[in-house]
């Protein structure tokens, strides 16, 4: 693994140290996984399929009906006399819950960054989005069904594109 993604690890590990201990004391902690189904609108389309799992996500509960929740995901590919290709995403979200965290349906207004190594070249991408989800279960545990936009914003590296997502979860709550 290059040293620039060892040292971006570090400091996504910390950056979630911190919040996840002070909301694991408050009781209001969501650990999520998502299976994703990505559809790039623009041309050339791509189908991305991330199983079993495209994030790893943290729910802070602010409220009952407002959670804050960052979301992280790397992969690592590597073909036979290739280069290996290693992707980061962090992402952040605010939820707005309609009747609880828990479940109930709720609307996700986010932004992430996205980094792409190959070799010896690198690039990064941000992006920002919406979605509508639904959560259903009961206690400690919830399956969460979301459909969501993403827009990626053009730079020297990349084109801008339009993503269509449908997310499936999985939810443990901490208490």
């Amino acid at each position: 693994m290059p040293a620039p993604f060892r040292g971006y690890l570090a400091a996504t590990g910390l950056a979630l140290a911190l919040p996840a201990a002070l909301a694991a004391q408050a009781g209001n902690l969501e650990l999520g996984l998502d299976v994703g189904f990505d559809y790039r609108v623009n041309e050339p389309h791509v189908l991305t399929i991330g199983v079993p799992t495209q994030d790893f996500r943290l729910g802070f509960g602010l409220t009952d009906r407002i959670s804050f929740e960052p979301r992280a995901s790397l992969d690592y590919f590597k073909v036979e006399d290739s280069d290996a290709v290693y992707t980061l995403g962090l992402g952040a979200g605010l939820l707005a819950h309609f009747s609880s965290m828990r479940k109930g349906p709720y609307v996700r207004l986010f932004g992430g960054w996205n980094r792409v190594d190959v070799g010896s070249t690198d690039a990064s991408q941000f992006s920002a989005g919406g979605g509508i989800g639904l959560k259903a279960g009961g206690g400690k545990v919830a399956a969460r069904l979301e459909v969501a936009y993403t827009r990626a914003f053009e730079n020297d590296d990349f084109d801008s594109t339009d993503n269509v997502t449908a997310l499936v979860g999985f939810s443990v709550f901490t208490r």
